[in-house]
C-alpha cells in the first residue's frame, strides 16, 4: 500500500509541474506587453537591457525577491523497516524456528540533512543535497540451558549456547540537481543520485566445547542513477507561514559487495560475492515552513522513502558458500528485498 501511495504522489507532482510547463510554453508563445522596468532593492537584480523569460522578470510572481542562494540545515528521525521472512536460528535438535529477521526491528535514528541551492537569473537553478543516517541496531538474545541451531547456509547451522543477534545499518544520499521553478508554486527537478546502504548482522555463541564462535555477514549496497521529481506549494495562508511538497523518482543501476565470515574453533572459513542489480527509489515529503524574518526560517515536516532491490544481510545467508581454501567461497548474492525509512524533520533554512 505504501508503495502505492508513494508512486501516485510522485506521479501527481510531477504531472502539475508538466502542466505548468505547458503554461509556460503558451506564455512565451504569446507574450504581453512589456511593462515599464521597476527598480528593485535586493536579490538578483535585472539590469536595464537584460533579457529574461518566463517566471524570472517577476521572479515567480513576487518581483524580483528571489535570493541568490538558499541553504537549510535539518535534523531527520527516520525509521527503517526490518529484513523479513529469514529464519535466524531454531531450536536444536529441531526444526522449530527460535528467531527470524523480522524480529530485529529497529527504532527511529538520527541524522544531519544539508542543502545548497544556487538561484540564477535564468531560472535554472542548481541544487547539492547530503543525508547521512549511521547508527541504525537492533540486538536479541537467546537464553536458557538448551542450544540452537544458528543458520549459517541452506542446510547448514552451527550449534550455538546464549547465541546473541545483531543486526545493523546505515544509509547516506548525494545529489545534485537541475531545478526549473515554474510560476508561483511548481518547481521541476532532474539528476544525479547516489545512494549507499551498508549492513551488518552478526551471531555471537559458544559451542558445545564452551568455544566461542561467530557468523558475520556485511552487504554493501551502492546505488547510482538518475531521478526526477517536483516541489509543489501547497498552502500559503499568510505571508509567514508555507505548506509544501516534493517527490522524487528514479532508476538506478546498483553493485554488491557482500562478505561473510565464520569463525569458530576448527578455523574461519570466509566467502565473497559480487552482483549488479537494477534498483528504484522513491521519495515524498511535507514540509512547513515559518518565516521568522526576510532571510530566515524554521521548518519541519514528514518524509517517506521506498527502495527496490537492495541486498540485505540477514537474507543472504542462503548464497552463502563460504571455504577454508585460499580465496575463500564464492557467495550468491541476494538483492530481492525492499526497505521503507520514514519519519519527522526539524532544521533551519536561510535565503541571501
Amino acid at each position: 500500500m505504501f508503495r502505492r501511495i508513494i508512486l501516485a504522489c510522485v506521479g501527481v507532482l510531477i504531472c502539475l509541474g508538466v502542466e505548468s510547463l505547458a503554461a509556460e510554453n503558451a506564455f512565451l508563445a504569446d507574450p504581453p506587453e512589456p511593462v515599464a522596468e521597476v527598480a528593485f532593492e535586493s536579490g538578483l537584480p535585472i539590469a536595464e537591457g537584460d533579457d529574461f523569460d518566463f517566471g524570472c522578470g517577476n521572479c515567480n510572481g513576487c518581483g524580483c525577491c528571489c535570493p541568490g542562494w538558499t541553504v537549510a540545515a535539518d535534523a531527520l528521525f527516520l525509521h527503517r523497516s526490518p529484513a523479513r521472512g529469514q529464519k535466524l536460528a531454531s531450536v536444536y535438535p529441531t526444526s522449530i524456528e527460535a528467531i527470524n529477521s523480522r524480529e530485529l526491528t529497529f527504532d527511529h535514528d538520527a541524522g544531519p540533512r544539508l542543502s545548497l541551492i544556487r538561484h540564477t537569473r535564468s531560472c535554472w537553478d542548481l541544487e547539492f543535497n547530503w543525508m547521512s543516517i549511521d547508527g541504525w541496531n537492533s540486538a536479541q538474545s537467546l537464553g536458557g540451558p538448551g542450544y540452537y541451531s544458528a543458520s549459517l547456509s541452506v542446510g547448514s547451522v552451527t550449534i550455538m549456547r546464549n547465541p546473541t543477534f545483531v543486526y545493523g545499518s546505515d544509509l547516506r544520499s548525494a545529489e545534485i540537481n537541475l531545478r526549473r521553478p515554474l510560476g508561483d508554486c511548481i518547481t521541476l527537478l532532474a539528476g544525479y543520485r547516489w545512494v549507499g546502504l551498508d549492513e551488518r548482522y552478526r551471531v555471537d555463541g559458544t559451542d558445545s566445547q564452551s568455544n566461542h564462535s561467530s557468523f558475520t555477514i556485511e552487504a554493501y549496497n551502492q546505488l547510482h542513477g538518475f531521478q526526477m521529481g517536483a516541489e509543489a506549494t501547497l498552502l500559503r495562508p499568510c505571508s509567514w507561514l508555507e505548506v509544501e511538497a516534493f517527490a522524487k523518482a528514479g532508476v538506478f543501476g546498483m553493485s554488491v559487495n557482500q562478505r561473510t565470515q565464520f569463525v569458530w574453533s576448527g578455523g574461519t572459513p570466509y566467502g565473497n560475492g559480487t552482483a549488479d542489480e537494477t534498483s528504484f527509489l522513491a521519495e515524498i515529503g511535507l514540509t512547513g515552513k515559518v518565516h521568522l524574518t526576510d532571510h530566515w526560517s524554521v521548518r519541519g515536516g514528514y518524509q517517506v522513502m521506498w527502495i527496490d532491490r537492495l541486498a540485505l544481510a540477514p537474507k543472504q545467508i542462503p548464497g552463502n558458500h563460504y571455504s577454508s581454501a585460499p580465496g575463500g567461497g564464492t557467495n550468491t548474492v541476494i538483492s530481492s528485498d525492499e526497505l521503507f525509512f520514514h519519519g519527522a524533520m526539524v532544521g533551519l533554512e536561510g535565503t541571501w
